[in-house]
């Protein structure tokens, strides 16, 4: 017969929930929270927006009186239905993807695309298309940089998006089996088909973050509580009536989490020393 101490059961409890805690902070999503007005700066245009998840989420800005000022409105993964956004953790690891229209008229900004945020802002990590200057860039937030007009090892080699098309773009987020560190810093990668074709870029690995932030939000990683989902930005010109369209169809997510958390009872760890 097996026999195992008190304090050494304890400790093992402890360790299992540990690692199960560990393996048990990727959300698996049910909906799409949306936030609109994330910027309000042309309050004056009106907004309709379409949910769907995850055949659709879609958001039209038109300002009909030519009222300058940016907009931003986001989407994010829900767990519960649609009504608040999930949280995702540093040791979090999962992929999303859409296929993305962006299309309208702006003389200034005319952006959308992914988004990874960091907990201190919801709007920032972009995974964006430009439909005015052709740009596929990632920048903001924690995101390592690249572009499709940048040179070296930023160089994101592919042609302009061209809008009113439909670009597929996908971000994969992993943070490895025991969470990120300096030795192990949590990648992201960035995929299009852009034009039939697919481009990749990464794995990158993030920096360190804030030294003075951690505790509570790590390090290494997208910074917790982050965010996931989309955006679609719009800058509102003097006496131009605007209108811009940004459509996330077929979107879907992978929880890429290499152990599922279980519960598990104090009779049942007690069990496997009988």
């Amino acid at each position: 017969m097996k026999r195992i101490g008190t304090i050494s059961l304890a400790v093992f409890a402890l360790a299992f929930c540990l690692s199960a805690i560990a393996h048990a902070q990727t959300p698996n999503p049910n909906g799409a929270f949306l936030n609109i007005r994330f910027w309000n700066n042309c309050p004056v245009s009106t907004v309709t927006q379409t949910n769907t998840y995850p055949s659709l989420v879609s958001v039209t800005d038109m300002d009909p009186y030519g009222y300058a000022g940016w907009n931003k409105h986001l989407w994010k993964f829900s767990e519960d239905g649609g009504a608040t956004q999930a949280a995702f953790e540093n040791n979090s690891n999962y992929s999303f993807c859409a296929d993305v229209n962006l299309s309208g008229n702006s003389n200034d900004d005319l952006e959308g695309g992914l988004e990874i945020s960091p907990w201190w802002s919801d709007g920032d990590g972009q995974f964006m298309i430009n439909g005015n200057t052709g740009e596929i860039a990632c920048f903001g937030g924690r995101l390592p940089f690249c572009s499709n007009h940048a040179t070296g090892t930023s160089a994101f080699t592919q042609p302009d998006y061209v809008k009113g098309s439909t670009i597929h773009m996908a971000m994969t987020y992993v943070s490895g089996p025991n969470g990120p560190s300096q030795n192990t810093p949590a990648t992201v990668t960035y995929q299009t088909v852009n034009q039939g074709v697919p481009y990749t870029f990464g794995p990158v690995a993030f920096d360190e973050g804030n030294t003075s932030e951690d505790p509570p939000h790590g390090l290494w990683g997208e910074l917790s509580p982050a965010s996931a989902g989309g955006y679609i930005q719009v800058g509102h010109d003097t006496g131009v009536v605007t209108t811009i369209t940004c459509s996330f169809a077929n979107i879907c997510y992978s929880n890429l989490q290499s152990t599922a958390a279980k519960g598990v009872t104090w009779g049942s760890l007690k069990a496997l020393y009988r």
